[in-house]
């Protein structure tokens, strides 16, 4: 329904037709359009500074004032069918929908957003209508602008603009709706694995492989168990166990969105996890995202002749230390370049081995473990047993010293690497 009601809206209103709107800000050089994804519909015009009163009277209008003729939805509805259809006839794009179907059975964020053809066919005027006054309200709008705006100008206009008329029931905001209904049980479904298949007249395989996250841990644990793995090579068993403190809580962090707003933590935000690599060495990693302050990242690896302290593999340039019996830590000089906040320096590796022929050390086999090593660590904690690996990878060699950037790619950079 909101994307038909997206088609729809640009159809009329009380005070202008669908060619009055289409040229509204096409005649003085301006773009209107719009979009819609699967938790927002976004309504976006781009004018010069001084048409900011035709943009902001144009998109009120059409998104408060619509007025959806049934005439014209029997026409836009077969415009939506042949969208779908072209979109069916698309692999790449239809993958993302299966997969998210399967993700979210049961749930709104599993269904496709164009809809159906035979569902499309029975939408009325008094759905659209009866959809758009559930939802769109000033209330439940963000209105954005970027550009040389006077702010105060701009908030005269929406207050005149979005003024509902005297007797207009209120609404409760969408943001209370959802935690009033979670509340009530309309929450998201378990979820139970699967393997889905779809034949199509293609010569192109399209594969997703995925599950529901478990918030930090593979949001942020692959970093860390990354570097690790580069050093210490890969893991035999891991046991583990995590915490969900405060599952309902408030946003306390002022400036950020949702501030003051109620909302259910329903992932682990503390994960604690020893692991058994494959050459003897015991390993932990401790991730907390619920700490009154944000952590003091580190790696350390306590050796039989001293004790290595690395930085935050998330970052780039922190220094490392080597502390060895009855002596003060010593820094290490930086002997590789790239120290600034860039990411490029491990696939432009792959791309000159790939070219050279010869192994890179960003491995999908080391990738594949690392994320096996995540996942085990949560299904340790889940079931309460130790979990063993069964992937495992060729520890890359260092990056010899001496590779330094120089500013930009060159041959020079990439011989250093042989």
């Amino acid at each position: 329904m909101a994307h038909f009601c997206e088609h729809m809206t640009f159809k009329g209103t009380e005070r202008r037709g669908s060619m009055k709107i289409l040229g509204y800000l096409e005649s003085v050089g301006g773009d209107l359009n719009a979009f819609t994804n699967k938790e927002e519909t976004v309504y976006h015009a781009a004018v010069l500074k001084d048409d900011i009163d035709r943009a902001v009277d144009l998109l009120t209008d059409i998104v408060f004032n619509s007025t959806y003729p049934q005439a014209e939805i029997d026409k836009e509805v077969e415009v939506i069918i042949d969208e779908i259809e072209s979109y069916n006839d698309s692999p790449s794009e239809l993958v993302y929908d299966l997969f998210e179907n399967a993700i979210y059975k049961g749930h709104p964020l599993g269904h496709n957003i164009l809809g159906s053809a035979d569902q499309l066919r029975t939408y009325t005027t008094a759905d659209a209508k009866r959809f758009t006054a559930r939802y769109y309200r000033p209330e439940n709008c963000v209105f954005f602008a970027y550009g040389d705006v006077d702010f105060g100008r701009l908030v005269k206009l929406l207050e005149r603009a979005c003024a509902l008329p005297a007797g207009t029931a209120p609404v409760l905001p969408i943001v209370e709706r959802r935690i009033k209904e979670a509340a009530e049980g309309a929450t998201l479904p378990p979820y139970v694995a699967q393997t889905l298949e779809k034949h199509m007249d293609t010569h192109l395989a399209h594969v997703m492989l995925g599950t529901r996250s478990y918030g930090i841990g593979f949001d942020m644990g692959g970093y860390y168990l990354t570097a690790l793995a580069a050093i210490l090579g890969p893991v035999r068993s891991v046991a583990a166990f995590t915490a969900t403190n405060d599952p309902d809580r408030v946003n306390t962090r002022i400036g950020a969105p949702g501030f003051g707003q109620a909302y259910d933590v329903q992932v682990p935000n503390v994960i604690s996890a020893t692991m058994q690599y494959a050459n003897g060495v015991l390993g932990t990693l401790h991730m907390n995202s619920d700490c009154i302050e944000d952590e003091e990242t580190c790696l350390k690896i306590y050796g039989t002749e001293g004790i290595l302290t690395m930085g935050d593999p998330n970052q780039f340039g922190a220094p490392v230390y080597l502390q060895k019996p009855l002596c003060e830590p010593v820094e290490f000089p930086f002997t590789h370049g790239y120290q600034e906040n860039s990411r490029g320096l491990g696939a432009a590796e792959m791309a000159w081995s790939i070219l050279a022929g010869r192994d890179h050390r960003a491995s999908k086999e080391m990738a594949y473990h690392v994320f096996e090593t995540m996942h085990g660590i949560m299904t340790s904690a889940e079931t309460g047993s130790f979990c063993q690996l069964q992937s495992t990878f060729q520890t890359p060699a260092a990056l010899p010293a001496g590779y330094r950037s120089v500013g930009d790619w060159s041959r020079k950079e990439e011989s250093a690497l042989i």
